[in-house]
């Protein structure tokens, strides 16, 4: 009997250890490539230039946790949905930097079988700036936003809030520019892109039976090393 106690709480102790990194300011990434996007002056939305589809088929998918890969999604079913409204006012070639808001848009990634996550964006914060030579534009995004439904692998959870981000180089000959200004009313670009948010804690249903199963198997065995003695 004496020997029930102290190993009951190295049990305890192993659990709070093992749970300690849902609890944590961990970081969960998802990164993805292949994105193509379309400006007509006023809305930033995907677009796939060879096949038209909608929402735009992407080239690959990584997942980590604080820098640390969980693992990337194997499938013909990538895609992504993007639709911000309001954005305008981005300055031509020879401009310096410029940033606009917009209201907020849709933001869907679709891993196929793997899962899924639907954001819901806040103020959008653009910024456009020319950087010259052979890479002439490059749209980069700030985005705050909620999860509104998510299903992600690799037993993965992401909270409130969350900073969507993507940079594309615009494609040769597609700008068009609105003249004295100038001011770009249209183009199409290629690039990359990330969702970015605090790793969710699991929830506390699961938790709790979780923890049921655990101290289930240490009576279990206490049990058995009580009859050896």
């Amino acid at each position: 009997m004496r020997y029930s106690i102290p190993r009951l709480s190295c049990l305890l102790v192993l659990v709070m250890v093992c749970t300690a990194p849902f609890c944590s300011a961990a970081t969960v990434r998802i990164e993805f490539t292949g994105l193509n996007l379309e400006y007509d002056g006023t809305n930033i939305f995907d677009s796939d230039p060879i096949s038209g589809e909608d929402p735009d088929p992407l080239t690959s998918v990584a997942i980590s946790v604080d820098n640390l890969l969980q693992g990337s999604v194997l499938t013909d079913s990538l895609a992504i949905d993007i639709f911000i409204p309001g954005v305008s006012g981005l300055p031509s070639a020879g401009s310096p930097p410029a940033a606009t808001s917009a209201p907020g848009g849709i933001w869907n990634l679709d891993l196929g079988p793997a899962g899924f996550i639907s954001l819901d964006l806040d103020t959008v914060e653009v910024t456009y700036a020319n950087l010259g030579g052979t890479v002439q534009f490059a749209l980069g995004a700030s985005i705050n936003a909620n999860v509104s439904s998510q299903s992600l692998p690799f037993g993965l959870q992401i909270d409130d809030m969350v900073n969507v981000s993507f940079s594309t180089q615009v494609t040769s000959f597609t700008e068009v520019v609105q003249e004295p200004f100038p001011i770009i009313t249209s183009f199409t670009s290629a690039g990359t892109g990330e969702i970015e948010g605090p790793l969710g804690v699991p929830e506390p249903s699961s938790l709790a039976l979780g923890l049921a199963g655990l101290l289930g198997l240490a009576v279990a065995r206490l049990g058995r090393r009580r009859r050896r003695y």
